[in-house]
């Protein structure tokens, strides 16, 4: 309370303040004090021995006063232990002794008060007492006491007790020491019965009554009173409704009833909200009044009391529209496809959701898709490149609800679907022409620049056309064309995706003032022998179009047909025939020439019924019974359209027309059967249109076919000789004969001596027109079954029965002949020997003996006498079949021959290859060709050619090559020297003779090699080349370029261009990414100079800036920018730029200008330029470079800009001549320069004298206002427009007022007495149609000046007339760049600037090119089947036997036990001997790939330049119907001593996964081998050609995932095969390599091989081909191959063969085994297997093999477990693999120097800005079974790395930490103990905040928050420390560490995050490397049932040097995997 004082009130106040005062200083004035006053005294008392005594004591005072009690004067303790003092309520004190002891405590007790005030007071009572029975009479005892109760709250107890005595004994109750207070209503006493009422939970305790007389005071036992609570959980016995629907806006009360004990508060709650205040809570029941609901929301009824909480929700639902979802997001945006997601926090009661889209601001309707049951939804079919708005809108069974917030979003690119639009073309003069255009329609992304295609021979694809690229403008200019030449133009788009379909091509004609092409062309009305054909007058028109000349030519007669027509818009031509196609183009005509055509349009005139019957009708009888009957349609030109059925129709000779059979049908032939035998038919066709029947064919009559005759009759055969029998026979019977007999066939043949079975082939003698024969040379005494069978035309009939006859004895039968070689050297020779004839009919004269070359004419020889029994045959060929034959004779003649082949060994070729030919490809190169040596020197097959070469005063000393081919090209010849050539060829004997030397000449002077070649690429598609000049001497007359992708020493297979003077070219249309070779010869008069040194160059730009574009072009200035190069990391920046252009003058002179070269230098950082000061209409040759260090030239990236157009420079005013005849007016109209654009058209206006128009300049009267329109009124003395001249036609006179039209602009007639003024208007041709320029107004001119002069009129300079030789410009002042020049000054600035620039230029060194010769086209030489037989050789093997190269005789096979040795000689010298060898790599051949460049297999390459040799390639099937539907970029490759054992392929394309499965059907493939991931390096490598899930439908194939199993380093699915057709069902396995690194090869080759032998494990050995791909299909896949094949070889031989199986597989696919670094590679995976051997053991053999490897063998001195262990270590540590870790900034982080984490498996940190080191850590990821980095090991933190360690786990989202070492082990420190202990402790940025400990048996984990002080997020680290691991050695059981590591692991899938496990221990390599190592191990037997513990340790060390330390810790694995196998029966059984 506020003191408020007035003046009035001074004393009272002060009075107040003394009386304040008075008071603080003595209290005693205003609150006396009171000294302590005893109210109740304590009472003399007589106890029993034992019993207890109570004294009570009370007092008061003030202030209260304490109470102490004495005995015998002596203060009594409370502490004492039967002595207890009790201090109560209002000042009562309470002695209480119990029991009592006689002598002990019968004494006074005195009770002493005091306060501090006054003296104490006391007062005193004395205790007596008794012993045994000693008690006074009457002294109280009680009969009955009370006992122990136990009631219930609320009820009534009854306490019963009853005492006698004398006198009666007062009864009063004790609880707890204290008198009972009856005060309290509920507590009553009669008859000392202590009744409580209503009882509590307070009323339970101790109690006792007490009787007291004046005897003495007696205490009963003290007994309990248990109040007992009845604990009823609250629950409802009326809960709320759970769900109420009710209406907007309208009431509800919620009822909400609950019991218990106690019973239970209620209340209610919305969400958390309490709607029930705490202090109005009601108990029992609560009601929820809810008025004017206006949402759908939950309530929460919630029942409480002591013993808990329950609840109940009631959802009271709104019946009313949704609300709107919200957080629309878009992602997964693609070019035809979005996802949405959004969230909904209204009611979850919703149907579906609907999804409305449409184009941003687009006017049309919303697009719906409805149903939608998910929050995310993908929208597909959108449009490319589009900004698209989104909305969502919720449904309910109400309705819609409104609609989100609109999402908006842009889809992706995608390549683009049209072309630009209205191309024109323009020409500006004979050399130059102007381009504009429209951007495509749709051009499905950005469109970032043009490419201009143009070329006089349209007909060349292409890309070999002449282009210019453009920036994204719309319009450039050309020039240097050919004059009067035609020139196609076609303009091609490009967005970020590629390039688009190029326009239709426009053509224009490189002539001045000739029109351009008609526009629009087109046919309107079409009959069946006319057509109407309109079309647009051309745009640029230039003069008067004279006339148009029309074009059209006819598919039928293939006649060209030409017709004037006149200067209209519309022409019909007729005489044309129906349905025929006709081309059709039209050209105008000007008085200069015919102009460009339009592209030919084809029009097809109507059709009409045919004019013809069909032709050529064919009626074949097939059968007796049917006749097959063919046509072709009517002929073409009187088809008179489509031909949609014919009528055929057949009836019997002799029977009526009309009687005839009609069949109708769309094809041309027809089988008309069920025909009647032998017999006539006539049949006629017709043809039919839609518009009917055409005429009737000829009849044609055809009998139907006879059947086959019956067998002869009559048969006979008679023996003439011993070798011919006389056959004789009858026909058939007449009704057999089916026909008419056209023969008979005579089957004789032999039969054996016994006449059972046949002998040797039948004889068939063919007979016409008789019934006997002679059957001749027969054999002597020869049993012979002789039929006959008679020939119709139907073929053979029966024969007859068969007839035996012997033919008698004859000649001699076949001589025995034997045959031996007598002489192998030096010339052939052998001894033919025979026997007499067993069989001889007679006397034996002598034999005949015939020979020679098989297949030749034989020589014959007859030998007299039977004496002659053997023959000598010399000097036989050589290496040729030779044939020879022996017969006897006698008598009768010859007897049977006998004959024997024989092939002569072949010999060396015994004369020189032939037709030798020599060519110099360069004046250094020489090409000589040869053919084989003569057949008769040949002596064999030619095998190969030896050629030397050499200088011809070397004498002998020079090359020697072995060859394949007949063709041999020699390089870097002297000049004025002589060579000396000769060749020989070999056959498998050995080499021939040398062919004559034959001596070349090289020239005296050839001419020197240009200098300091160098190439550099500057796009994707083009390289610059640029050398030093060579010394002209007056005979240069430029260069020829040599560029090709293989580097071959012929030139003839390189491609050529040809330059003039210059010193630099581009090399245009390369192929991407590819390498080329490029060299270069001067051109002289005599022909070329030396050949340059070859340099290379990849296409790939990495010197030169990237992404050159220009933008914000403007008339004079232009923006440009540009991102650095990929490589050079430049010092500055240099833009050059010129240009020339030819334009128009104002007099009509072509005039050429010229820009001078000007150049910027910009800093290193500048990406972005604008050049400002340009010149309008101008195409600039923009270059920029980058300049490197050592400002050394590097070539520039190039583009060609057009500034816009400008309106033109100022023009002459018009000017008067005279009037002419009183009624017009001669005027002379100024031309306008086309300097800064062509002009379109000129308009001349004419403004009659009036007051409004008087101060106005000629460009303040508009286009728009002067041209006449519809709704403008006519207003006197209008300006007007009184002609249009398009284009250059503008007349230097004219005349004003003559009434004629122009250009539908009328000149009207002039008025008397008015006065005019004129003016002209150029106008520039752009869309941008304000681009004029007017002229100033001529002087007033009227009808009343003077005449016209008499006389010719005057006339503009022709600039067709012979101009002065050189013609001066005046150049622009305000522009002091541009030049105004003559061409050949121009020509001869550019050579010299040209010049100044390549003399800067370096010599690159050459660099090998690996690519295949693709101009060869030879067939392989290897072309036998070395499979066939049923035990192949190694193909390899073959190989190196069928075709030696020089690098395989070079490179043998290397013997195992030499191999280490052999990689190590290849590695020294930083692999330069590997890099020899690796490039010495050549198949020595030469193959085809032309099913892979044919057009429709093109697109089926994913790289252009990886395709499939026709030879190898697989082939599959053909569909009928596909053009090449037979081929896939695939090739069979041999593995070890199998051919075909592998399909290298490409990774499959969208377009060829068809192709790919039906592959993989084909060949029966169970096995497919992925070596690349879909992705990589933001490049996709390879299509996804498997179904995620489910079933997918490849063409006929249908493919089923069935599983995946995805694991660390690799991937497994699963797929079931079906085909359309089959029944089999057929499992393909895919196994992917994912550990593959984005570029080079793998760092350890561990993985990759245990990848590979879990392949060969999972291939059926009966099952077709491995196909291998990866993105190309030849570098890792060949990295496979040789390696799955080299480890075959391996387990049969003792050798291996890595470079001849890489040179066999680039026989089979090209480039296969890519690069150098995975040629390493295959040697190190070789070498590691090598060394390791095979680990792997099945998990059932483990014990087994456990006890194998702790045994010594016999000889050895160490277990196998120790060799095992041993082989570990031979992995070399490098001390380059420890970059960062031996940084001085992080040496004290490390706790041992030498465990340190290698560079390529660290864990980064993220870098602290400043602080050096700060991303380092002494840790390395791990990889698990299943996921790659899925452990972390690491050191135990030191302490000045915990805060590192910290960072790591939250950095890499680590959740759980493995510590497997004590803080301290051996009284050193092994960790720092980097975690808090009892409260949080911040690590840097982190605070960890310690949250519980559990102790476990073997581990501890605790528990701690992390939380960011950056953001306040926050996560859970569990911490796992091992302490059963002993302080040495290992621990005795694996089991209960078996135990923690599932824990650990199961504790990761329960809680953990996805990052990875943190293990460590003090270095973190020995027991963290056992965790690992066994978490890897267990978990690959469970899913494998195989183990390899060598081989995982062999993979952690290679990512963290000495995991599994110890050769213990190695034992304990192999032990504690043993003991987990122990728990599984299946394995120990």
């Amino acid at each position: 309370m506020g003191l408020q004082m007035t003046a009035a009130r001074p004393i009272a106040a002060l009075s107040l303040l003394v009386l304040s005062l008075l008071t603080w200083t003595h209290p005693t004035i205003v609150d006396a004090a009171h000294p302590p006053e005893i109210i109740r005294k304590p009472q003399n008392q007589g106890v029993r021995v034992g019993g207890v005594a109570s004294f009570y004591c009370a007092a008061r005072g003030d202030p209260p006063p304490s109470i102490v009690w004495r005995k015998n004067g002596k203060k009594v303790s409370g502490t004492q232990s039967r002595y207890t003092v009790l201090e109560q309520p209002g000042g009562i004190s309470i002695l209480r002794i119990e029991p009592v002891r006689a002598g002990r405590d019968d004494a006074p007790y005195e009770c002493v008060a005091e306060n501090g005030v006054g003296d104490a007071v006391s007062a005193d009572a004395t205790l007596t007492i008794y012993e045994g029975d000693k008690t006074p009479a009457g002294f109280p005892v009680i009969t009955q006491g009370p006992g122990t109760r136990v009631i219930e709250v609320g009820h009534t107890v009854l306490m019963t007790c009853k005492a006698i005595g004398n006198p009666t004994p007062n009864i009063y109750w004790i609880k707890n020491q204290t008198k009972v207070d009856m005060s309290n209503p509920r507590y009553s006493l009669k008859d000392g019965f202590l009744q409580i009422e209503n009882s509590r939970e307070e009323d339970q305790g101790k109690y006792e009554c007490v009787a007291e007389n004046s005897m003495g005071t007696e205490h009963s036992k003290a007994t309990n009173l248990y109040v007992k609570v009845r604990r009823v959980p609250p629950t409802f016995s009326r809960p709320p409704e759970t769900i109420s629907e009710v209406m907007l806006g309208s009431n509800l009360n919620l009822s909400c009833i609950a019991v218990g004990s106690p019973m239970p508060h209620v209340k209610w709650m919305k969400g958390s909200e309490d709607l029930t205040p705490e202090n109005e809570m009601p108990i029992g029941r609560n009601v929820l009044q809810l008025i004017n609901i206006q949402e759908s929301a939950n309530y929460t009824c919630i029942a409480a009391s002591t013993l808990g909480q329950i609840d109940s929700v009631s959802v009271v639902k709104v019946q009313s529209l949704p609300t709107a979802p919200t957080d629309v997001q878009i992602s997964e945006v693609t070019a035809t496809s979005v996802r949405l997601e959004w969230s909904y926090k209204g009611p979850e009661d919703l149907q579906y959701y609907v999804i409305q889209y449409k184009p941003k601001n687009a006017n049309q309707a919303f697009s719906e898709i409805s149903g939608i049951i998910t929050m995310y939804y993908v929208v597909r079919a959108l449009s490319p490149y589009t900004e698209y708005e989104f909305y969502v809108i919720a449904v309910n069974n109400i309705g819609r609800g409104p609609p989100s917030a609109p999402a908006t979003c842009t889809t992706g690119e995608t390549k683009m679907e049209s072309a630009p639009r209205n191309v024109q073309v323009r020409t500006l003069s004979s050399s130059t022409m102007v381009i504009t255009w429209e951007p495509p329609e749709t051009p499905n992304g950005q469109v970032t620049g043009y490419k201009v295609y143009y070329t006089t021979n349209s007909n060349q694809p292409e890309a070999s056309w002449n282009s210019q690229m453009v920036d994204n403008s719309e319009l450039t200019t050309v020039s240097e064309l050919t004059p009067h030449a035609i020139y196609t133009v076609r303009v091609q788009a490009y967005t970020s995706m590629g390039a688009g379909p190029m326009s239709t091509p426009v053509q224009v004609k490189a002539q001045q003032g000739v029109p351009s092409q008609p526009s629009n062309f087109r046919a309107t009305d079409i009959g069946e022998t006319a057509v109407t054909l309109q079309w647009t007058k051309p745009t640029h028109s230039s003069e008067n179009i004279v006339h148009y000349e029309l074009y059209w030519n006819d598919t039928y007669a293939n006649q060209a047909h030409h017709k004037r027509i006149s200067n209209s818009e519309a022409y019909t031509l007729d005489g044309l025939y129906p349905d025929t196609l006709y081309y059709i183009w039209l050209a105008a005509r000007s008085q200069r020439g015919e102009g460009a055509t339009t592209p030919p349009i084809p029009v097809r005139t109507k059709q009409y019924v045919p004019g013809a019957p069909p032709r050529n009708i064919t009626a074949i009888a097939t059968s007796s019974t049917t006749i097959s009957l063919s046509w072709l349609p009517p002929p073409v030109e009187r088809s008179n359209g489509r031909i949609i059925y014919y009528k055929v129709f057949f009836v019997e000779v002799g029977r009526e027309d009309d009687e005839a059979t009609t069949m109708t049908l769309n094809m041309t032939s027809i089988v008309l059967d069920e025909l009647k035998r032998w017999t006539e038919y006539k049949i006629w066709v017709l043809a039919g249109t839609s518009v009917g029947d055409g005429p009737r064919s000829h009849p044609i009559i055809l009998r139907t076919q006879e059947d086959v005759p019956g067998d002869p009759q009559d048969v006979k055969a008679t023996p003439l000789n011993s070798t011919s029998i006389h056959v004789s026979w009858k026909p058939p019977l007449e009704k057999d004969r089916n026909g008419i007999i056209r023969g008979y066939h005579i089957h004789a043949q032999e039969l054996r001596d016994e006449g059972k079975g046949f002998l040797n082939e039948p004889f068939k003698f063919d007979v016409v027109d008789t019934l006997e024969f002679n059957v001749t040379g027969l054999q002597p005494d020869t049993k012979y079954s002789i039929q006959v069978a008679a020939l119709t035309r139907k073929g053979d009939g029966d024969r007859s029965a068969a007839i035996v006859v012997k033919t008698p004895g004859g000649v001699p039968v076949r001589p025995t002949v034997s045959l031996k070689i007598m002489e192998r050297e030096p010339i052939v020779s052998i001894e033919l020997e025979w026997e007499r004839p067993a069989q001889t009919y007679g006397e034996l004269r002598g034999y005949r003996l015939r020979w020679g070359v098989k297949d030749q004419a034989l020589k014959e020889e007859m030998l007299s006498g039977p004496q002659m029994t053997k023959k000598r045959f010399d000097n036989l060929e050589r290496g040729v079949e030779y044939e020879f034959r022996v017969a006897g004779s006698n008598h009768i003649g010859i007897g049977q021959e006998t004959v024997k082949i024989f092939q002569t060994p072949e010999g060396t070729p015994g004369g020189p290859p032939s037709n030798i030919t020599i060519r110099f490809q360069t004046p250094d190169v020489l090409c000589v060709t040869w053919d084989p040596p003569t057949r008769e020197h040949r002596n064999g097959i030619i095998t190969r050619y030896d050629v030397q070469f050499h200088k011809k005063i070397d004498h002998g000393l020079g090359s020697e090559r072995n060859m394949t081919l007949r063709k041999a090209v020699f390089t870097n010849l002297e000049e004025n020297t002589e060579y000396i050539f000769r060749v020989r060829a070999y056959t498998k004997q050995g080499a021939g003779p040398f062919s004559d030397k034959l001596i070349v000449e090289t020239e005296r002077d050839m001419g020197r090699a240009p200098m300091s070649l160098q190439a550099e690429a500057t796009s994707e598609q083009t390289a610059e080349i640029w050398w030093e000049p060579v010394t002209s001497r007056g005979k240069l007359l430029g260069y020829k370029i040599f560029y090709t992708m293989t580097a071959v020493e012929d030139l003839d297979d390189w491609q050529t261009k040809t330059v003039g003077l210059t010193e630099s070219a581009d090399l245009v249309n390369l192929e991407k990414f590819a390498q080329y070779a490029v060299a270069i010869a001067a051109r002289f008069k005599n022909g070329l100079g030396r050949l340059s040194e070859k340099v290379t160059v990849r296409i790939k730009p990495e010197d030169v800036p990237l992404n050159l574009r220009a933008h914000d072009v403007s008339t004079h200035s232009m923006t440009l920018s540009w991102s650095p190069p990929i490589r050079l990391t430049p010092v500055n920046y240099k833009i050059s730029f010129d240009a020339m252009k030819v334009f128009v003058d104002s007099q009509g002179f072509s005039q050429t200008q010229i820009v001078p070269k000007r150049e910027i230098i910009l800093k290193h950082y500048v990406k972005t330029h604008t050049i400002n000061e340009l010149s309008p209409f101008t195409t600039y040759n923009v270059n920029v470079s980058a300049i490197p260090s050592d400002y050394s030239y590097r070539p520039p990236t190039k583009i060609t800009v057009t500034t816009q157009m400008a309106a033109p420079q100022p023009m002459v005013k018009p000017d008067f001549y005279g009037v002419v005849n009183g009624e017009e007016i001669l005027v002379i109209l100024p031309q306008a320069s086309e300097e800064y654009g062509p002009i379109s058209h000129y308009y001349l206006v004419v403004v009659p004298e009036d007051k409004s128009n008087l101060h106005k300049i000629p460009d303040q009267f508009l286009t728009d206002d002067l041209l006449p329109g519809r709704n403008k009124p006519e207003r006197p003395n209008a300006p007007y427009i009184a002609a249009k001249f398009p284009q250059r036609s503008i007349p230097f006179t004219f005349h004003l007022g003559s009434g004629d039209d122009y250009h539908n602009f009328t000149n009207r007639k002039l008025e008397r007495e008015k006065r005019y003024r004129i003016f002209v208007r150029a106008v520039v041709d752009t869309p941008q149609k304000h681009l004029y320029t007017s002229s100033p107004f001529s002087e007033f001119l009227s009808l009343d000046m003077r005449e016209a002069p008499p006389g010719e009129r005057p006339h503009r300079p022709d600039p067709n007339w012979p101009a002065e030789p050189e013609v001066s410009v005046n150049r622009n002042k305000d522009e002091p760049e541009i030049l105004w020049v003559v061409l050949p000054l121009m020509v001869s600035t550019f050579i010299v600037s040209t010049a100044l620039i390549v003399l800067c230029v370096v010599k690159r060194r050459r660099q090998p090119c690996k690519t295949p010769d693709q101009a060869a086209v030879t067939r392989p030489l290897m072309a036998a089947d070395l499979g066939a037989g049923p035990t192949p050789s190694d193909p390899v093997d073959m190989r190196r036997l069928n075709f030696q190269t020089p690098g395989m005789i070079s490179h043998p096979p290397i013997p195992i036990s030499e191999f280490a040795n052999h990689i190590e000689r290849l590695k020294s010298n930083d692999n330069q001997k590997f890099s020899q060898e690796y490039e010495s790599i050549e198949p020595g051949q030469q193959f085809t790939w032309d099913n892979s460049n044919l057009e429709h297999n093109k697109s089926k390459n994913r790289y252009a330049n990886v395709t499939a040799y026709d030879h190898s390639r697989v082939q599959l099937p053909a569909v009928e119907g596909v053009v090449g539907s037979d081929y896939i970029n695939a090739n069979y490759c041999d593995g070890y001593r199998k051919h075909n054992a592998y399909v290298a392929t490409q990774g499959p394309l969208q377009e060829t996964f068809v192709d790919f499965w039906r592959m993989c059907w084909e060949l029966k493939t169970a096995t497919i081998v992925m070596m690349t991931r879909l992705e990589e390096r933001t490049r996709i490598k390879c299509d996804q050609y498997w179904p995620t899930r489910g079933t997918e439908t490849y063409g006929q194939i249908f493919v089923t995932i069935t599983e995946t199993q995805e694991l660390a380093t690799y991937s497994i699915r699963t797929f079931q095969l079906c085909r359309q057709g089959f029944n089999d069902r057929r499992e393909i396995k895919q196994l992917q390599f994912t550990a593959w690194p984005d570029h080079g090869v793998p760092d350890h080759p561990a993985p990759f091989l245990q990848f590979l032998r879990r392949c060969r494990a999972l291939t059926p050995p009966e099952s077709g081909p491995v196909i291998v791909h990866c993105s190309a299909g030849v570098g890792r896949t060949g990295c496979y191959i040789v390696i799955d094949s080299m480890l075959e070889r391996m387990k049969h031989e003792k050798i291996i063969d890595i470079y001849g199986h890489v040179t066999c597989l680039r026989a089979q696919r090209n480039y296969m085994v890519q690069t150098e670094d995975q040629y390493i590679f295959i040697h190190d995976a070789i070498l590691e297997a090598i060394i390791c051997g095979v680990t792997e053991v099945p998990a059932r053999n483990l014990h087994t093999h456990l006890q194998k490897l702790l045994i010594t063998e016999p000889g050895e001195t160490i277990s196998g477990m120790e060799v095992e262990f041993k082989k570990l270590s031979n992995v070399k540590m490098d001390s380059s693999k420890f970059v960062t870790a031996n940084l001085p900034c992080n040496k004290h982080k490390n706790r041992l120097v030498h465990i340190l984490p290698y560079e390529s498996s660290r864990v980064y940190l993220t870098p602290i800005h400043g602080i050096e080191g700060s991303d380092y850590v002494n840790a390395s990821f791990i990889d698990g079974y299943r996921y790659r980095s899925a452990y972390i090991a690491a050191q135990g933190p030191v302490q000045d790395a915990a805060e590192d360690f910290w960072r790591m786990l939250w950095e890499h989202n680590s959740t759980i930490v493995v510590m497997l070492t004590k803080l301290k082990e051996m009284g050193r420190e092994k960790c720092f103990q980097y975690w808090p202990h009892e409260r949080s402790v911040r690590y840097q940025y982190y605070v960890v905040d310690p949250i519980a400990e559990y102790n476990m048996p073997q581990y501890k984990l605790r528990e701690f928050k992390v939380t960011d002080a950056r953001d306040g997020s926050s996560r859970t680290v569990r911490q796992f420390q091992f302490i059963d691991w002993p302080e040495q050695g290992v621990p005795k059981s694996g089991e209960g560490f078996i135990d923690f590591i599932g824990q650990v692991h199961k504790t990761k899938e329960q809680f953990g995050q996805d990052g990875p496990i943190t293990v460590h221990c003090s270095a973190g390599v020995g027991r963290s490397g056992v965790f690992i190592t066994l978490s890897i191990v267990l978990e690959r037997m469970q899913y494998e049932g195989v183990l390899d513990v060598f081989q995982t340790v062999r993979i952690l060390r290679s990512q963290r040097p000495a995991m599994v330390q110890t050769e213990d810790q190695y034992h304990f694995c192999y032990r504690a995997a043993l003991e987990y196998l122990g728990s599984f029966d299946n394995y120990t059984n």
